[in-house]
């Protein structure tokens, strides 16, 4: 998948056996890129969920993305398409599509060919990222990611990690309270707001402390995390920090590549308005155009180290179904069944059944 302005690791892993315990593609809406990114005109050849994609933004300025072949004669039209309007033109004959993946001219000039079409994939473009829906089912979205204002916060910087996990995995690490200590650094880590869901989306609020590593300042400073989850796609935390007077918010999503892959990007942005609290008082002296710059920098340098602490660690577990859980751990299991409402087929259990015995294992877990 090709990407600009944003560093890739790519990770490679011996460990097979979560493949084969977990559905490698959930329901959900995943990131195929930032919008500022995707310009009118531009034309990307894209895989994702094992399948050759085009992703490109027409005349109009929509975000529009496409199954890649040709069915003419199987041209991939991500490389060498163009837009002309508001279509995608194959390189190979010269058949246009529309946004709905209609034939709709060639350039042959003759005739429209019947019932010729591509698939056309739903896209959400918004909060900056271009969000493609995936059912395994094939069905349209019934729910969607809510709208964020990011108006008063710097631009996004984005990073990607290309590793051999799953989604559910990588996700959930937003409920392994453990792993904040043991891998991370932090501690006095509690639980603020038991974790809910609703509908598509789960909720929870924690805070922990950590050392700042900054010279001069050695008291530990807490940090407040108001979490949601959506799906397994995207994730979006608010992160308040008192004693530096900042307001955090980060992004975490994943996309499945294909069965060994799982792109994650993860993004970050810092409130430009600093609270005169603990070092902020300080920091609010500092002009703004020179102080935001810096601090998303420092920031999201501070956010690419922490997630790498954890590759080694996904690509080389395993999934384990009935896990040796214990107090401490956090609301794992409740995470888990908040999953499978993803997996077609997963469980026989209607939604409302799985809601409820969550609930009730919302205790133990934490």
């Amino acid at each position: 998948m090709p990407h600009t302005n944003d560093h890739i690791i790519a990770t490679e892993s011996t460990s097979t056996a979560i493949k084969g315990q977990l559905p490698r593609f959930p329901e959900g809406w995943y990131c195929l890129g930032l919008s500022r990114e995707l310009k009118k005109g531009d034309v990307k050849p894209i895989k994702a969920f094992d399948r050759e994609l085009v992703l490109f933004r027409n005349e109009s300025g929509t975000a529009v993305v496409l199954d890649a072949y040709c069915p003419h004669l199987g041209a991939h039209m991500g490389f060498g398409g163009t837009v002309v309007g508001d279509n995608l033109r194959c390189p190979f004959h010269g058949y246009h599509f529309s946004t709905g993946g209609q034939c709709v001219k060639t350039d042959y000039g003759t005739g429209v060919p019947q019932k010729t079409c591509t698939k056309s994939w739903h896209v959400d473009d918004k909060n900056g990222f271009i969000m493609v829906f995936y059912s395994p089912l094939k069905q349209s979205p019934d729910w969607h990611i809510p709208a964020f204002d990011y108006s008063d916060f710097t631009p996004l910087k984005s990073h990607i990690f290309q590793l051999a996990a799953h989604v559910q995995d990588v996700n959930e690490n937003s409920v392994d309270l453990g792993h904040f200590d043991f891998v991370h650094g932090y501690d006095r880590i509690d639980i603020d707001e038991k974790p809910t869901t609703e509908g598509k989306a789960m909720y929870a609020a924690y805070s922990m402390v950590r050392d700042t590593g900054l010279v001069g300042y050695k008291k530990p400073f807490k940090q407040s995390l108001r979490i949601q989850v959506h799906g397994m796609g995207f994730s979006h935390v608010d992160v308040s920090i008192p004693d530096l007077g900042l307001a955090i918010r980060a992004i975490v999503m994943t996309t499945p590549i294909d069965a060994k892959t799982t792109e994650l990007r993860i993004a970050n942005t810092v409130s430009k308005r600093v609270e005169a609290t603990g070092m902020g008082k300080y920091l609010q002296k500092i002009p703004t155009w020179a102080l935001m710059p810096a601090l998303n920098w420092i920031l999201h340098k501070a956010y690419i180290i922490d997630v790498s602490q954890d590759l080694d660690i996904w690509e080389h577990k395993i999934y384990l179904e009935n896990p040796a859980l214990m107090k401490g751990d956090g609301p794992i299991n409740f995470y888990r069944k908040y999953c499978r409402q993803f997996y077609n087929g997963a469980s026989s259990k209607t939604q409302e059944a799985l809601k409820q015995e969550a609930t009730t294992e919302t205790a133990k877990a934490a």
